[in-house]
């Protein structure tokens, strides 16, 4: 059954129990990967996921039902089921069912066209070869990975609105373990983008050249560093923080930010912008049916706005940001940015180092690796500490790795410490409907715990 039969299924079932408010949101996403390893294909999978839920209504309460099979009896079903869901929820907030905005932006990009399995095959035995070439060091055991991915959203209800985008997405993954002696190291180097565009040679020897700089490695000693998160390493950070820029978070007391819309609270270079149609990673409308628009959280320091969805945005008394969100078509809506970045300075990463290294008695740190952000980090207070790996900085030049180090710090303070935001703005791969990006920082002197 085609979604446009089971949509027309679901609205005469509404129709005869007398439900006038509801709404159809409609996900598929259509997968392929490939990887190689021991130089063979070791694994090749493609997969169509998706459904939709049906959220209806009734009574001033939002009651949801949702299923993977698009079918006649199915469409009754979930109808029936959502109804008696709203009947039995006891929350006071009344649900919304959006009419619409005045305005939808069009988006530039037309999906792009799947790549053909071999054409994925040859991309990923390149990268393993491309990497077991640059060095005698390099273990067969490496692995190249190639994925790609195509997701269609399509929000239908009854108020009149029929929206859908649909956004693809490839990936390729290089994986180097060298071997010294009897120890082994490892590290990976990812690129988005059309595989016509994978620079084979460079992915592959900055995958092994990162392996290979970790031979030798040791802790620093404890003590207060001056400290350079790479652009992917505080992006990461930014990731892990990001809920603290949720209206239902702020509500609920659990981010510090409730109530500081208008204050300083970060550097003066710094502007946090969440944009929706950054090239490559476009969407009109949100999990609500809201257009989006683009908007400074942060700009030159002060907290401009929370992230709010219809919900969120009602109980403060204010207008949406339209970033209402679904991780997938069963999830309920919640609240996400989707390109949320820190807007890039005019300095170089190097020119960043030499600040850093300018302002230490010999060593600065540039950080390029966290773990643990899940376990390791307080979202609530902003408190962190993370086992970390990177580099030496000398002279403003990067030398020897560093690993075995915990970098602690508060998310707050570190967006007021900000002195330098560098040029080099890089996004990571998208998590659901967000994709975050930063450029190289300098964050002025951190507690280091190394020998």
């Amino acid at each position: 059954m085609t979604f446009d039969a089971f949509r027309i299924k679901v609205q005469e079932t509404a129709a005869a129990l007398g439900i006038s408010e509801y709404e159809l949101y409609y996900m598929e996403e259509d997968s392929q990967s490939v990887s190689v390893m021991e130089g063979e294909i070791q694994e090749f999978s493609s997969d169509v996921t998706g459904g939709v839920t049906f959220r209806c209504k009734t009574g001033g309460k939002m009651g949801y039902c949702s299923t993977e099979l698009l079918s006649a009896e199915e469409a009754e079903r979930i109808v029936k089921a959502a109804a008696e869901n709203a009947a039995a929820i006891e929350t006071e907030e009344e649900g919304i069912i959006f009419a619409g905005s005045p305005r939808y932006e069009k988006t530039e990009e037309a999906a792009q066209e799947a790549a053909p399995v071999g054409e994925m095959t040859d991309l990923a035995m390149a990268l393993y070869q491309a990497a077991l070439a640059e060095d005698s060091r390099v273990q067969p055991s490496s692995s190249a990975e190639v994925s790609q991915g195509k997701t269609t959203v399509r929000l239908v209800n009854s108020a009149g609105l029929d929206l859908s985008r649909t956004g693809t997405l490839q990936i390729s993954f290089q994986s180097a373990i060298v071997r010294e002696g009897t120890e082994q190291y490892n590290s990976y180097e990812p690129s988005e983008g059309p595989f016509g565009e994978v620079d084979i040679q460079k992915t592959a020897k900055t995958a092994v050249q990162k392996a290979l700089d970790q031979i030798s490695g040791e802790p620093v000693p404890s003590g207060n560093y001056p400290v350079v998160f790479e652009n992917t390493c505080f992006a990461d950070l930014l990731m892990a923080f990001s809920g603290v820029f949720s209206a239902k978070n702020a509500q609920q007391g659990l981010s510090l930010l409730a109530g500081k819309e208008g204050e300083q609270i970060a550097a003066d270079i710094v502007t946090l912008t969440d944009d929706p149609f950054c090239a490559g990673h476009q969407a009109a409308f949100d999990g609500e049916g809201v257009a989006t628009a683009k908007k400074n959280v942060i700009e030159n320091g002060v907290f401009k706005t929370l992230l709010y969805n219809l919900q969120t945005a009602r109980k403060a008394g204010k207008e949406t940001t339209g970033n209402g969100s679904r991780a997938s078509y069963h999830a309920p809506v919640d609240i996400a940015p989707f390109n949320f970045y820190l807007q890039p300075g005019t300095v170089s990463a190097e020119e960043i180092w030499k600040l850093a290294t300018d302002a230490s008695e010999g060593t600065a740190l540039l950080i390029t690796e966290l773990a643990g952000l899940h376990a390791g980090l307080n979202p609530m207070t902003g408190d962190f500490s993370l086992m970390a790996g990177g580099y030496r900085l000398e002279n403003g030049q990067k030398t020897s790795w560093v690993n075995g180090i915990t970098v602690s710090g508060n998310f707050y303070e570190l967006l007021k410490k900000i002195s330098a935001v560098g040029s080099d703005l890089k996004f990571g791969f998208p998590r659901g409907t967000t994709r975050i990006g930063s450029p190289s920082v300098y964050c002025g002197r951190m507690p280091i715990a190394g020998k």
